[in-house]
């Protein structure tokens, strides 16, 4: 037993050693903190790693935030979109139709903030709602909700999905692009991609990613980014506060430079700034119409997101565009592939039927051309054969697609002009869909010169489906058109017709008027009003012919082509009929010798006694379903050269009385002639009300006509109701 002294010495000596081992553990701790300060002072703007986060839904119990370096990924991109509750059943259903359903896109995410309900579920739409965060959403929601987005990526798909998309609800995603793109890149490395944007214009040392042309993460990045997302969030708050309340308060609001933020202070990381990176973007704040041309030429090339799209009709147009030039790509890979395997035929043996057929046949020419109308469009109206709405507003997404052909037209025109031509407003213009060919758009383009002379261009573009085909067409607009007018017991309204004429034509005098007049009377009435008339317009020729034998509109046509040479352009009119003088152009342009001729549509006003019955009549009259409707069946107005006129046979001169020769006329056009047909609303003629009687002498089928066109011309639907009810009341 050792002795009371000894063992208090032991006893010290154990406690000196404990005491050496602390200051010994304390050193060491010293030193390893300040090696830790020392290596993280030298990287100032990146935070040290946090702790583990947990998963945030309780079920799935506590597991480590960062994964482990080998993973196995099987799809290489996620996809979400960003948006507001309202816009869900609109634009974010539209994204979820359109290029979210692409093939190239893995999966796909909308995400809104707020909380489930039944009207989200209703939608049958894959959405996610966005937890919030009440201490924060006073000053920067948008970056709570960007951020809790890129922890539902991790989540619930950092195990299985290389790439993760985000963007917002005015973005349009190109989707063969992208995939092209991340097949370029390693999702092993710290990619943060997408268009630069900067924090303040004057200060460009801040920039990130946009989300509105969409933000392009890698999976690497995504696993590392966000273990500092709070934290950001939190530094973040911090800089948002006024000054006055101990913040800073310079700092942008917008989750997509939260996310730049981040990327720069926890991992150093930056927007790809780049030329080469930026090329895949189209970014077009200001949204003007001058650049919305560009976008056909971008989509056609390597941009992977388009914004703004400012609508869904927008956003479909381009999808269309879109997918028009994929299918394009395919069929000249198909060739090229073609191609090569006919090349090595002889060791494919199988190929050899392939590689020895035929050329696809020649067109047949003797095949009659298919007819289909078209809409007139102006600057803001569209006319169509809708006869309930005969002239709507132009709509946005039509609006931008017209913009798109201007654009188009305007390289097409420049490339052929020097020095080029200046854009000053679209004429008019002519469009239709057909199932088998596609859709054609013919443009009219006044251009200014260098010395300020108006001009006008034409361009016809055809877009079959998979591609768009521009054509330049043959400009004649100096050709005169000879009007041939029938007239027979018609005095008070050829005056009328004369007055309207002579005014249509003071400012583009390239027409000349044939009058084919039958009567003895009225050709001495016709003879004094043009005289009259005329005195002070020496530009002006009026040719008066005696019409022979009994009135037929048919032969009274036929007997004043037959004065014309056979390049002479012919516009067969009515009496009844108001021209404007916008009218002359579009028949020079509409008909093409040997090719084409131009069926106008005119609109016929209504009765105003009926449509207007115990009402105040309107001073003018103008396109609009309470005036009048346009008249499709009718075909008596046509611009037609004079050689067309004799390939097609000429009208049956043995047709008398009303109606039928229009139609009989107008299926020789195309059967005999073989010419193509363009038959449009035309906003420049008018047909005046006329009382109009139908002879018991007519055969049934023209006297059913009459009796209905007699009918249609009294007043609309509404307004023939209207005028019942008051009838009965009475």
């Amino acid at each position: 037993m050792p002795t009371p002294e000894e063992e208090c010495k032991m006893k010290a000596k154990l406690l000196r050693a404990q005491i050496s081992c602390r200051l010994l553990y304390a050193l060491i701790f010293t030193f390893g903190c300040f090696a830790a300060l020392t290596v993280y002072s030298s990287r100032p703007a990146v935070w040290p790693p946090p702790k583990l986060l947990r998963e945030q839904s309780g079920t799935a119990g506590d597991r480590p935030l960062l994964l482990k370096t080998e993973y196995q990924l099987k799809d290489p991109i996620f996809a979400g979109a960003l948006l507001q509750r309202q816009y869900l059943s609109t634009i974010g259903r539209t994204i979820h139709k359109t290029w979210a359903s692409e093939r190239e896109i893995n999966a796909f995410n909308l995400f809104v903030p707020g909380k489930d309900d039944s009207s989200v579920e209703a939608l049958d739409l894959p959405v996610t709602t966005l937890r919030t965060v009440p201490n924060f959403t006073s000053y920067n929601s948008s970056i709570i909700q960007t951020f809790e987005v890129l922890k539902y990526f991790y989540f619930h798909h950092a195990d299985r999905y290389n790439w993760f998309l985000l963007t917002y609800n005015d973005t349009y995603i190109v989707t063969r692009e992208l995939l092209n793109l991340v097949k370029r890149m390693n999702p092993d490395s710290l990619v943060y991609f997408g268009k630069v944007e900067y924090e303040h214009e004057t200060e460009r040392s801040d920039y990130f990613c946009s989300g509105h042309a969409g933000v392009l993460l890698s999976n690497r990045a995504l696993r590392e980014l966000v273990p500092y997302l709070d934290q950001c969030l939190y530094s973040i708050a911090q800089l948002l506060v006024e000054p006055a309340n101990g913040g800073s308060g310079r700092y942008t609001e917008r989750g997509d430079a939260g996310i730049g933020y981040c990327m720069k202070r926890a991992l150093g990381v930056t927007c790809s700034a780049s030329e080469e990176s930026q090329m895949y973007f189209f970014h077009d704040m200001d949204g003007s119409a001058q650049r919305m041309g560009s976008i056909w030429e971008e989509v056609s090339n390597t941009v992977v997101g388009i914004f703004p799209v400012m609508s869904g009709e927008s956003m479909q147009m381009i999808h269309l565009a879109s997918k028009a030039k994929a299918l394009v790509h395919l069929k000249q890979a198909a060739v090229a592939a073609e191609t090569q395997l006919c090349q090595q035929k002889a060791s494919v043996l199988i190929l050899d039927n392939v590689c020895t057929r035929d050329p696809l046949p020649p067109p047949q020419h003797d095949v009659t051309p298919t007819f289909q109308p078209w809409q007139t469009i102006t600057s803001n109206t569209v006319y169509s054969e809708d006869t309930e709405l005969p002239a709507v507003r132009v709509s946005p997404a039509l609006s931008s697609e017209l913009n798109l052909l201007i654009a188009n037209a305007l390289y097409q025109i420049n490339t052929q002009e020097s020095p080029a031509l200046e854009f000053k407003k679209l004429g008019s213009a002519m469009v239709r869909y057909n199932a088998a060919t596609g859709r054609e758009a013919i443009l009219d383009i006044e251009l200014w010169n260098s010395r300020n002379e108006t001009l006008t261009r034409r361009v016809h573009f055809r877009r079959p489906p998979g591609d768009i085909i521009s054509i330049r067409e043959t400009d004649d607009y100096n050709a005169t058109v000879h009007v041939i007018v029938p007239i027979s017991n018609v005095e008070e309204r050829f005056r009328l017709f004369l007055k309207s004429y002579l005014s249509s034509t003071r400012r583009r005098p390239h027409a000349k008027l044939i009058l084919v007049v039958y009567g003895q009377e009225e050709f001495t009435h016709v003879g004094l009003l043009v005289a009259q008339y005329t005195r002070n317009r020496r530009d002006t020729s009026i040719t008066i012919l005696r019409g022979v034998g009994e009135f037929a509109r048919g032969r009274a046509m036929d007997q004043g082509l037959n004065i014309l040479a056979n390049n002479h352009l012919a516009f067969l009119c009515d009496v009844d009929i108001t021209i404007d003088d916008d009218f002359w152009n579009r028949c020079r342009m509409n008909a093409i010798q040997g090719k084409r001729v131009y069926y106008p549509v005119f609109f016929s006003l209504y009765n105003m006694d009926y449509a207007y019955h115990n009402k105040i009549k309107p001073n003018g009259f103008w396109v609009s379903r309470e005036h009048g409707h346009w008249v499709w069946y009718s075909y008596g107005m046509v611009c037609i050269y004079k050689s067309d006129y004799l390939a097609s046979g000429g009208f049956d001169t043995s047709i008398v009385g009303w109606g039928g020769e229009d139609t009989d006329f107008f299926e020789r056009v195309r059967r005999r002639a073989k010419l193509e047909v363009i038959k449009a609303p035309d906003p420049s003629l008018i047909h005046r009300w006329h009382s109009k009687h139908c002879s018991a002498s007519l055969n049934p089928q023209q006297y059913y006509d009459c009796l209905g066109s007699k009918a249609e011309a009294l007043a609309g639907k509404k307004q023939l109701a209207e005028y019942i009810f008051q009838l009965e009341e009475q």
